[in-house]
């Protein structure tokens, strides 16, 4: 570090707060929780609109053909 800043040192002291250290880390590790909670909540719910739409659209082709499950259900698969 001195060679870096162009002085150099004979004694050199480096004071380290581990409280403050270990306080970081516990903030660090609540705000990747809230990134997770947010990144699982907006994956259900565009699992929950596709579902959704999928639903809408059954029914619309039931609208259309009655008997459309069955014919569904019939297919090979």
């Amino acid at each position: 570090m001195s060679t870096a800043l162009g002085v150099e040192f004979k004694n050199a002291f480096v004071e380290v707060d581990f409280e403050e250290i270990e306080e970081l880390k516990i903030i660090a590790g609540k705000q990747q929780a809230k990134k997770n909670i947010t990144a699982k909540t907006s994956e259900t719910s565009i699992k929950l609109r596709l579902y959704l739409i999928c639903f809408d659209l059954y029914q619309f082709l039931v609208l259309i053909h009655p008997n459309y499950l069955e014919m569904f259900l019939a297919l090979p698969s």
